[in-house]
């Protein structure tokens, strides 16, 4: 991936390329929910400005993170992982919500180094 694409997209993510998300517990989930829901919001904007970059492996390495990102979180809203109530299955949660948080990391060591 470019430098100058690198920048792009860093300049985009600004600040939260360095946030690490949080893991919905009791007491926290609905604000662990409010911060996925941000992250989320800024990988959609990254999804789109990657449609006009190079479709080569790097690129779409990064695609695949992003993507990765969104179902996670999804999925975990679908199951009610950020609710004041305890999710029916809270492992499920934890796990999938831990896969999301790994596949932001992931995306955004991709974009500093």
């Amino acid at each position: 991936m470019s430098d100058e694409h690198k920048q792009t997209l860093l300049a985009e993510l600004g600040t939260a390329a360095t946030v690490q998300l949080c893991e919905p517990a009791p007491g926290t989930r609905v604000e662990c929910g409010r911060v996925f829901a941000a992250a989320s919001r800024l990988v959609a904007q990254l999804q789109l400005s990657l449609k006009g970059m190079p479709k080569t492996k790097p690129y779409g390495d990064l695609a695949g993170q992003l993507s990765l990102f969104q179902k996670a979180y999804s999925t975990s809203k679908n199951l009610s992982c950020f609710g004041a109530k305890t999710p029916k299955n809270p492992d499920i949660c934890q796990s999938i919500t831990r896969l999301a948080a790994l596949s932001y990391l992931n995306m955004t060591t991709t974009l500093l180094y």
